[in-house]
């Protein structure tokens, strides 16, 4: 048949259901039935769907009182106490003593005060406060975020002349992807911060290249500006670095692409410069952050260099030590959570390898759900990315998706992902790989909103049959498969057994259950099975559902909005199903009061603790290791996922590893340095040299004559890191009389005598006071973590030298008489921050006043000069 018979036997269709249904023909131009809803209510309306649909998934944990009652969450909350307590004594919340012997608590990203002097953000945090009002305050602010994204992808498809419909599809996918939303479930907020301001960047540095003039070039900059700088305030480090790499390509490919086209490049440069511009007042205005962590960085486990790399024969064979190369961390280390390419199956059949946690048989170490984003989002993806491949926009997010799949492969794929490891600034300070995958998940959603531009645009062009044929093939080719899948998944359950036989899971579970429970593998696999044949069963569905209603809608069978209405019931279902379990471990805000209720060891330990200054080891599996620190309680242990490096050496080479749960009672000389009194159990035992002194809900053991927080010694020696590590796992050397300088030893210490006393004074967050009393020139040990970037020693006023001693300690020289020394934590790269914040802060005001001030001038002018309407 031509394509003039078939055209004109297709108007005849046309005109005979006009006939029956005695309406307007279906073949009407796009633009009179592409929305049934008026166009100035369409981005209010779109929004307001969004909205409700987000506040309707997290309903339990908005207004159910549900918390998500999880490691990172309980870990947060876990210092809420050191928070008051800063703010208490007037502080900002710089050294936290609570965990690791002490550790930098804001340079290290554990712990933020008041920041307000950086009034802007003090702004934005006030009006996403006074938004979620009515909702929960620990689970409404990052919901809100969950919209913020959305609506970001919104805007930036409308930015690029999509419809509200088809601009919903793509921010409703961003919203509710399984891959982001798992991180507000296992209490990943900052990240979510992060990427909800990816989509406005890129869409200012748009509106940057289109506009035309200098005030809208420091419009849209001073917005970008605000944009970046809550980016940056996320302070998850890894994402905004990757957010920067995304930026970086997007502007590399527009250059590319201006070039080969011989365009003129000064619309890229004005977009550039204004990126380049904006990103330095955002990072200036958390100027006292990024100081204080670059600061902190060269002393921690992602910036020097562990000891056991130079002498591993340091760490004993069971140390779980993980060795840093001096910039960053170890490639093993890194590489945990490479995404492995086997695993792309999830982003359209999200259970294939278990859902996560328990059911979880994937190549990553564990995970707590697929990374997945949406059958149908991908197909529309892919269908925008056909359509619209010629558009350099289009281009620029294609290969931002690829360049973050690939790398996310990580040891899986060394091609790239190893010279970015050894050669790009800072990319091997970070782990897990798979994280990056957010920049695909975003360029899918904003390809999913093309695709169905292109859907609305195929139907529009009767005259072009070409590009109707690869509709009607994917349709078909959808119902085919989705009957084969019915037909023949039942068939692959040996196959899928016999890959989770061979996996690290599968393995592990035969070598312990194997030979004592038969078809271990069946029984372990077969619930998981199920849950994955659904899935498949889902997502084919939905993708005959998808494709079938897209051929049918451009060949004018379906009306548009029962298309709009059938494509975002297809959304919703396709995600709902995947995002539902994420909800499955809520807890109730009962449970979480009474997880941080003081229990009877605790009440014990306090009671000890108003009166002497000492260290803890809780050795209890139920409690997460950062818990005794909401008690204020100061223990040797701790969670954190950038420690200090020397104290990372403590913990490798003396403590078997344990980061959480060192094992420092084995050396008597490690126990003295770190003023160790009780270790805690979960139940009675007997430790050498320790007496149990309560027993009740844990068992606390004391050691027998423990050692004070500060001493005088005898004698000083220098001798080398390896040298003074070796005698502390030997305990070759008593540290109440002779102390190990890695520095050359000073000459005439005197030996205390009977009249040296010391005595604390003062014990703060910032700051330790002695009153002491010295017959001689005397060598003053301090039980406290050696770190040079910020802590101060003042004797009657005057600073003197902290010398690192005993390897990761601090000690003095005091002069013969009585005195008082000082000890205070004042890092510079805070104070200098500070300053730098609060002018950029003001710079940002200037310039959008400015901005006000001229449109409501030129305003009030338009006015005057137009006619008046008798």
């Amino acid at each position: 048949m031509s394509k003039a018979s078939a055209k004109a036997t297709r108007n005849k269709k046309s005109a005979k259901s006009s006939a029956i249904l005695g309406k307007k023909t279906l073949r009407e131009p796009l633009q009179k039935d592409s929305s049934f809803i008026p166009e100035k209510y369409e981005d209010v309306l779109a929004l307001g769907f969004l909205w409700v649909a987000i506040v309707f998934f997290f309903w339990p944990v908005l207004f159910g009182g549900k918390v998500f009652l999880v490691p990172d969450n309980t870990a947060s909350l876990s210092i809420s106490t050191f928070l008051e307590e800063a703010k208490k004594e007037g502080l900002f919340p710089l050294w936290i003593p609570y965990i690791f012997s002490g550790m930098p608590s804001y340079g290290s990203l554990l712990a933020t005060g008041d920041r307000s002097f950086d009034f802007l953000y003090v702004l934005w945090q006030g009006a996403i406060r006074l938004f979620v009002l009515p909702m929960s305050k620990e689970a409404g602010w990052i919901v809100l975020y969950y919209f913020i994204f959305g609506a970001g992808i919104y805007a930036l498809l409308r930015q690029k002349s999509a419809t509200a419909f088809q601009s919903l599809v793509g921010a409703f996918g961003g919203s509710f992807a399984t891959l982001s939303v798992v991180w507000v479930t296992v209490g990943h907020n900052t990240k979510v911060v992060a990427v909800a301001m990816i989509p406005y960047a890129l869409l200012f540095a748009e509106r940057l290249r289109q506009k035309e003039g200098w005030k809208q070039f420091l419009l849209n900059s001073a917005l970008l500006a605000m944009v970046l700088h809550v980016l940056v305030r996320s302070t998850h480090v890894q994402m905004i670095y990757y957010a920067v790499m995304a930026f970086g390509a997007y502007f590399l490919f527009e250059l590319i692409a201006t070039l080969s086209k011989k365009e003129p490049v000064q619309r890229w440069l004005q977009s550039a410069a204004g990126f380049l511009i904006a990103f330095l007042i955002g990072v200036l205005m958390s100027a006292d952050t990024y100081l204080s962590v670059m600061e902190y960085s060269s002393h921690s486990i992602r910036g020097a260099e562990s000891i056991t790399k130079t002498y591993p024969e340091l760490a004993p064979e069971s140390a779980d030590s993980k060795p840093t190369s001096g910039t960053g961390l170890s490639y093993d280390y890194a590489t945990n959570w490479s995404f492995a390419p086997s695993e792309v199956i999830t982003f359209f059949v999200p259970s294939y390898y278990g859902y996560g946690d328990q059911t979880y048989w994937g190549p990553q170490i564990f995970t707590h759900s697929p990374n997945f984003f949406g059958a149908s989002i991908l197909i529309l993806a892919i269908v925008g990315l056909i359509y619209y491949r010629k558009e350099a926009f289009v281009q620029a997010l294609a290969v931002v998706g690829v360049l973050a799949l690939l790398i996310s492969f990580g040891k899986y794929f060394p091609l790239l992902f190893d010279p970015l490891f050894n050669h790009l600034p800072f990319f091997n300070k970070f782990r897990a790989p798979s994280m990056i995958l957010v920049l695909l998940e975003i360029s899918a959603c904003v390809l999913a909103g093309y695709g169905l531009k292109a859907v609305f645009e195929v139907r529009a062009a009767d005259e072009n049959e070409s590009e109707r044929v690869p509709f009607r093939f994917a349709a078909i080719g959808s119902s085919v498969l989705f009957l084969a899948s019915v037909v023949g998944v039942s068939g692959c359950k040996t196959s899928y057994f016999e890959g989770l036989s061979k996996s690290d899971i599968g393995q592990q579970i035969l070598a312990r259950y194997g030979r004592e429970v038969p078809n271990v593998i069946a029984q372990f696999g077969q619930p998981i099975f199920e849950m994955m044949k659904t899935d498949l069963f889902i997502s084919m569905m939905l993708a005959m559902f998808l494709l079938v209603g897209i051929f049918m809608f451009i060949e004018r069978k379906v009306p548009a909005v029962v298309f709009q209405v059938g494509v975002m019931l297809l959304v919703i279902v396709d995600f709902w199903r995947a995002d539902a379990r994420l909800l499955d471990g809520v807890k109730s805000a009962q449970e979480q009061q009474q997880y941080f209720q003081a229990t009877d060891e605790v009440k014990f330990l306090q009671e000890k603790a108003e009166s002497e200054k000492f260290r803890i080891l809780p050795l209890v599996a139920d409690r997460k290791s950062n818990w005794y620190a909401y008690f204020k309680l100061e223990s040797v242990g701790g969670y954190h996922a950038a420690k200090m490096q020397l104290y990372q050496d403590l913990i490798a080479t003396v403590g078997g590893g344990s980061t959480e749960h060192p094992s420092f009672y084995n050396s008597p000389a490690m126990m003295d340095l770190l003023n160790l009194r009780y270790i805690i159990l979960s139940r009675a035992a007997e430790i050498p040299g320790f007496t149990i002194v309560f027993s009740g809900s844990k068992t606390i053991l004391e050691r027998n004559n423990w050692a004070p927080r500060a001493w005088f010694v005898k004698n000083v020696e220098q001798k080398s890191d390896k040298e003074i590590i070796e005698a502390i796992q030997s305990s070759s050397f008593n540290p109440r009389e002779t102390a190990f300088l890695s520095s050359p030893a000073p000459e005439g210490i005197d030996a205390p005598s009977a009249e040296t006393n010391l005595k604390i004074t003062n014990s703060g967050l910032h700051q330790l006071d002695l009153a002491v009393k010295t017959t001689g020139k005397h060598f003053l040990f301090l039980s406290e973590v050696f770190y040079p970037a910020g802590w101060k020693c003042l004797i009657d006023g005057n600073e003197t030298e902290i010398l690192r001693t005993n390897f990761a300690f601090r000690g003095v020289i005091v002069p013969a008489g009585a005195h008082e020394v000082k000890f205070v934590f004042e890092p510079t790269s805070f104070a200098i921050g500070k300053y730098l914040a609060l002018f950029s802060n003001i710079f940002l005001v200037l310039v959008l006043g400015f901005l006000a001030f001229d449109w409501v001038k030129n305003r009030g002018e338009k006015n005057k000069e137009a006619p008046t309407e008798k």
